[in-house]
């Protein structure tokens, strides 16, 4: 038995409030300072440079550098009005991971009038936040399950806009402490206690987006003599990746793909029945092709970011495919089977 539900439910991003405080000394050569901030989940953080001193020199330039090595510069106007840099503010979003706790730097080099530089070295320390944390948070689908070895089990397929997450969660109702996904690897793990092994046909593949979907492949082996249910559910990753050719060793940059953007937040299940001669299964993942009906060569073409709000120009993307044991929950966690999917446009 299977029942469905979607809710909706908006809340708003956090804010966090830094004023960068330095102190200068006459001396011959610039200070250095450091600071470190405890922060949980993603934050926004609004920077204020009313804090940094002049008392010996002026600020006449302050360079922030983040930690994917990008600077945001500020300079002291010099005009009849002479301006100063103590009122300026600037903000930057600082992402936390899903699973692990992280820190992220920022340096600050303050310019002074006499010819030194003033460091200030920032280091967030952040923790992953708990799901009430999130803002915008999607239930996109909820399947109440009965399987032959658990009779009550609900799959939640969820995903929170602000901060951009998607994922999936199991709740056992017979034993709520035993309610942990079993994941197994791409080289075949048995499913529960059974002899079975299922496998992903391949850890990669490459298609074009003007196909309009990603097909996948499973394939049972070992035991056929019972019943088998997996689960597969797309996930989108959270760093920009490279692919080098192994014949000609040139390679391309492969960017985070958007749901429900450049292609279709899917999930479903595989199912081996007893003694069934089938042992290969498929699954489906639907693409967006933006070029499918562009029919102006005097326009340019691009995403728009649902969840950021931003806009980018088409290039390629990627994302998760993970499939995992549904009748093996009471077991530790291991290690998960995925397949990565690269998208050309």
């Amino acid at each position: 038995m299977i029942l469905q539900l979607a809710i909706i439910v908006h809340v708003k991003i956090k804010e966090y409030n830094y004023t960068l405080t330095t102190s200068q000394t006459a001396t011959t050569a610039g200070t250095v300072s450091s600071d470190t901030i405890s922060l949980t989940g993603t934050n926004n953080v609004i920077f204020s440079l009313s804090g940094i001193d002049q008392q010996h020199s002026t600020i006449n330039k302050v360079i922030a550098e983040f930690p994917n090595r990008s600077e945001q510069v500020f300079t002291r106007t010099l005009t009849a009005n002479v301006s100063s840099l103590s009122a300026t503010t600037f903000n930057s979003i600082f992402e936390s991971e899903v699973q692990n706790d992280c820190s992220k730097e920022i340096s600050f080099f303050l310019h002074r009038d006499d010819g030194f530089i003033d460091t200030h070295v920032l280091n967030f320390n952040i923790t992953t936040t708990n799901l009430e944390d999130y803002t915008d948070i999607n239930l996109i689908k909820s399947e109440f399950l009965s399987t032959d070895s658990n009779s009550n089990n609900l799959v939640l397929t969820f995903n929170a806009d602000d901060p951009n997450i998607t994922g999936v969660n199991l709740i056992d109702f017979d034993e709520i402490s035993k309610s942990r996904i079993r994941f197994y690897g791409t080289s075949g793990t048995a499913v529960s206690a059974l002899t079975s092994l299922i496998s992903l046909h391949a850890d990669t593949v490459i298609t074009n987006a003007g196909r309009s979907n990603l097909k996948g492949l499973a394939i049972r082996s070992g035991d056929s003599t019972q019943r088998v249910t997996v689960k597969f559910t797309t996930r989108v990753p959270t760093v920009t990746t490279e692919l080098i050719d192994y014949w000609d060793n040139t390679s391309q940059i492969f960017s985070p793909a958007i749901p429900n953007t450049t292609f279709f937040h899917t999930s479903g299940q595989l199912v081996w029945h007893a003694n069934e001669e089938v042992q290969v299964k498929s699954f489906n993942i639907p693409l967006i092709d933006s070029f499918g009906s562009y029919i102006s060569a005097n326009e340019s073409a691009y995403f728009h970011n649902y969840f950021s709000g931003e806009t980018q120009t088409v290039s390629a993307n990627y994302f998760f495919v993970d499939l995992f044991d549904l009748s093996g929950c009471e077991a530790e966690l291991c290690e998960c089977s995925t397949l990565t999917a690269y998208i050309n446009y």
